[in-house]
Parts: C-alpha cells; sequence; structure tokens
C-alpha cells in the first residue's frame, strides 16, 4: 500500500480555553479518487497521553480505545469507502485533550451538535489514503493561510489530480517563536502554536508522500514590534535547509501589505519591504509574492481588504489562487 496525507488541520494548544474530555461528530465533504482510508491522530501539545475511544466512520466502529503519548501519532486501521456515501461522518470521544483545532475547515459540513461536547477538535489530525501516484504538499502558515481563503480553490482543482494540499495554517502564528495569547513556556498553552521551524518538523515527521512546501510565515513576528530582520532570516534558513535535507522542494511566500492595521508602524512596514527582498532575492522563483495582486504599496486594496487592513477576504484569496501556477505544484 501506499499511503498519502489527503487531508490535515493544524492543531494548538488550547488548555485554558477547551474542555478535555468529551464526544466530537465531524461531517466531511468526499474527497475524490478515494477507496480506502485511515485516520491519523495527534497528541502534539500534550504532556499526558491522549486517550481516545469509540471512533466510528458511518456508524461502523473504527477502533474502540487508544492511547496516544505525549509528541507521538496514532493511526487507525484502514478501511475501504462506500461509494455511494455523499458525505463522511466521524465520531468519537476523548479524555486529557489539550490541543486541537476550531470546528472551522472548509471541507466540513459541520458538526453534530447533538453529538459534540467538544468546544475544540481534539486528537484528529489527519487523513490518508491509499493512492498511487499522488503527492500532499503543505500550506504551512498564519490566519491568512488557515482561513483557506486562497487554499480552498487550490484544494478543489488539484485534488482530482491526485495532489493533494493540506491547510496547516494558525491564526496568530509566528516564525521565531511559539506563541500565545498570554505569557507561557507551557506547552499546552500555546494557543499560536509552535514557532515555524518546529511547525514545519512535525509536519514533515507526520505527513505522508510530501513533495512541497508551501511556507507562508512572519506577518504577526513584524507585528510584535521586537523581531530583527537577520533574525528572520536566520529562521527562514533553517527552513530551507529542513526541507532540502528531506528532498522537499519549498515555496516561500511574501507579506502582503498591513498598512492602517492598528498594529502597523513605519518601522514594521519597512521591515516588511527589506524582509520581503531579501526572499526574493534569496529563493527567486521560489519566491511568491502576492502583495501587487491584493495590494498597492504598503495597503491592501480596499476590493480584498477584510476590514482589519491585515486579512484580505474571499476575493482576496481568489486572486491570489488564481495567480499561481497548478502546473507547478503538480509536478514531481
Amino acid at each position: 500500500m501506499a499511503w498519502t496525507t489527503v487531508w490535515s488541520h493544524a492543531h494548538r494548544g488550547f488548555a485554558s480555553y477547551g474542555t478535555t474530555r468529551g464526544d466530537v461528530s465531524l461531517r466531511f465533504r468526499r474527497f475524490p479518487l478515494l477507496k480506502r482510508i485511515r485516520f491519523v491522530f495527534y497528541n502534539e501539545y500534550g504532556t499526558e497521553p491522549l486517550m481516545v475511544r469509540d471512533v466510528t466512520f458511518q456508524n461502523k466502529l473504527v477502533a474502540s480505545e487508544f492511547r496516544i503519548l505525549p509528541g507521538e501519532i496514532y493511526r487507525t486501521d484502514s478501511f475501504l469507502l462506500d461509494e455511494n456515501n455523499s458525505n463522511w461522518i466521524l465520531d468519537f470521544s476523548v479524555e486529557q485533550a489539550v490541543s486541537g483545532f476550531a470546528f472551522a475547515d472548509s471541507d466540513f459540513i459541520g458538526r453534530n451538535d447533538k453529538r459534540s461536547t467538544m468546544n475544540f477538535c481534539p486528537g484528529l489530525f489527519a487523513i490518508e489514503a491509499d493512492l498511487v501516484g499522488s503527492q500532499c504538499i503543505i500550506a504551512l502558515g498564519d490566519s491568512l493561510t488557515e482561513g483557506a481563503t486562497w487554499i480552498a480553490p487550490l484544494q478543489q482543482k488539484l485534488r482530482p489530480e491526485g495532489v493533494f494540499l493540506v491547510n496547516q495554517g494558525i491564526n496568530g502564528s509566528q516564525l521565531l517563536q511559539a506563541s500565545s495569547d498570554r505569557k507561557t513556556q507551557d506547552q499546552r498553552e500555546y494557543f499560536y502554536g509552535f514557532d515555524g521551524v518546529t511547525r514545519l518538523q512535525h509536519c514533515l515527521a507526520t505527513h505522508q508522500e510530501v513533495k512541497k512546501v508551501i511556507f507562508s510565515l512572519g506577518v504577526n513576528d513584524l507585528l510584535s514590534e521586537t523581531v530583527k530582520l537577520a533574525a528572520m532570516q536566520q529562521q527562514i534558513e533553517q527552513i530551507a535547509a529542513l526541507c532540502k535535507k528531506k528532498q522537499v522542494q519549498l515555496f516561500v511566500c511574501g507579506i502582503t501589505p498591513f498598512a492602517g492595521n492598528a498594529k502597523a508602524s513605519q518601522q514594521n512596514l519597512m521591515l516588511r519591504k527589506e524582509f520581503n527582498l531579501w526572499l526574493q532575492q534569496r529563493f527567486q522563483d521560489s519566491f511568491w509574492d502576492f502583495s501587487s495582486i491584493v495590494g498597492e504599496d504598503d495597503q491592501l486594496l480596499s476590493v480584498f481588504d477584510s476590514g482589519d487592513h491585515l486579512h484580505f477576504n474571499a476575493a482576496g484569496g481568489l486572486a491570489i489562487s488564481r495567480s499561481i501556477d497548478l502546473e507547478l505544484l503538480k509536478g514531481n
């Protein structure tokens, strides 16, 4: 069997915000091409074992109970899909959960609130499929990635071709450091995730058949007002070295405009330009700059501005997705 990661969602530490035990029920849109799949569960931020029970798919038992140690993953047994199912229903229960993601994903039809008792989706990390000649592409980023405005349109076009772009965005995530909305050294509280290098290391260790990485982090570092250009350059070099070591093609995205945002300043707007220029010179054709598509100078175009002058809207995401060469992503 040849396993490829066809879907995943980045985890964050939610110890102070989420319930640690309860039930989850998810409805997925059906994916093309897939005939046999398995689920991947991850205890990425936990310091205690994660207990998962009664994993059912379409009301059929997939796994009765398993225990995941901190930092480890668990893959269920694989099973054949019923071609008559228009969507997929996954149910499970957890204990000792401290990380996962919000119930928001472009592949979710929704959750069954009568069944779900968690305010975050814990444990579930990825879906793998038995496929020949397919590939996984990881889009690793912050809220501009997690929001899926440019990811989802690409997924719809690439999946029928056996190319599975997965969304590993975490809102608030930083390039240089693990971060949270509170002062902490407890990884269970890293609400904005680990630093960029650690996140990429985890992704490459847990995803199957990864051929490419689209890397888009740095804007939250700039907005923090404490970052230095040299530090960002050094971290990006580590990202590049890791991809080279793993023989994965790397595409690096520039920082899009954010003038007018509450945290914008002359200093970080200038640093954005310096960082983008360095990225362009360093990565050349592997550098993707969407600034001219959604913005002009330091500002987002009003037609693409979600309202905070930082996040582009669905129209902006669609414009970005249309600017990306699909053949470049399909190539091996």
